[in-house]
C-alpha cells in the first residue's frame, strides 16, 4: 500500500510555459499527475499511445479532443483515448488530475502536427 501526500512530491516545469506538473504515483499500468494550469497556459495540440482521463479540481479548461472543443469547468471529466490529437488551453487558473495507461516512460511515442 502506497499513501502520498501531495505536499510531500516535488513540482515540476512542464514542456508547456505556464504548466507546472506533479507526478503523484506511478504504478505498473496506471500515473496520476496533478497540473496547475495559469491562465492562457496552453498544452499544445499532440498525441501519444497512452489513454488519458483528466479532472479539472478548480478551474477552467477549453478542451479540443480530435477536433472538438468544449469548455471543462471543475467537476468535469474527460477521456482521451490512445493516439487522438488532443490539446488544451486554461481559461481561469485552473488545477487539473490527470491518470495515464501505461505510465509516461519516455517521450518516444510524443507526437506534435
Amino acid at each position: 500500500m502506497s499513501i502520498i501526500r501531495l505536499c510531500d512530491v516535488s513540482e515540476e516545469e512542464s514542456r508547456f510555459p505556464g504548466v507546472t506538473r506533479k507526478s503523484i504515483v506511478v504504478g505498473e499500468n496506471l500515473q496520476a499527475l496533478q497540473l496547475v494550469m495559469r491562465v492562457g497556459a496552453e498544452s499544445t495540440r499532440h498525441r501519444h499511445g497512452r489513454e488519458q482521463i483528466s479532472y479539472c479540481l478548480n478551474g477552467a479548461i477549453e478542451v479540443d479532443i480530435d477536433g472538438q472543443t468544449a469548455i471543462c469547468r471543475a467537476g468535469t471529466m474527460w477521456h482521451v483515448p490512445g493516439g487522438t490529437w488532443h490539446g488544451a488551453r486554461a481559461v481561469e487558473n485552473s488545477l487539473i488530475l490527470e491518470t495515464f495507461s501505461p505510465p509516461i516512460g519516455g517521450e518516444g511515442d510524443w507526437q506534435e502536427p
